[in-house]
């Protein structure tokens, strides 16, 4: 779903980009006339970014190791709508990591201003 990862310190912190488009598939039927990214699709970019930054230390030949899975969303608030034509940075910082778990706070935003907040709990497998 992301265009690119930047800023990334592995293990640490970094920042998923993504410019949505009007022929973006998710935007039709949610909602017809006023179109808006689904809330769990913001979820799924910030889990995404988070995945790149946690396996950015494994990548031997270019390909990470193991797959970040989506363990646990804690506490998620959708502050503004993200529409088509917007592009949102999806930050992460990883506060603390307990064996193959990590717990992650993030934040995504569009020209400034904050879009979706939470925490989730991410695991890597494989």
């Amino acid at each position: 779903m992301l265009d690119k990862v930047i800023d990334v310190i592995p293990r640490k912190s970094g920042k998923g980009v993504k410019r949505f488009l009007e022929d973006d598939p998710w935007f039709a039927g949610h909602f017809p006339g006023m179109p808006i990214l689904p809330g769990v699709l913001a979820i799924e970019a910030l889990a995404q970014t988070a995945a790149a930054v946690l396996l950015a230390e494994n990548l031997p030949a270019g390909r990470p190791q193991g797959t970040g899975l989506l363990g646990r969303v804690k506490e998620i608030a959708f502050l503004q709508r993200i529409v088509p034509g917007d592009e949102i940075e999806f930050a992460i910082e990883v506060e603390r990591t307990v064996g193959p778990f990590a717990f992650i706070k993030g934040e995504a935003t569009a020209y400034g201003k904050k879009c979706v907040r939470g925490m989730f709990t991410l695991k890597i497998a494989g």
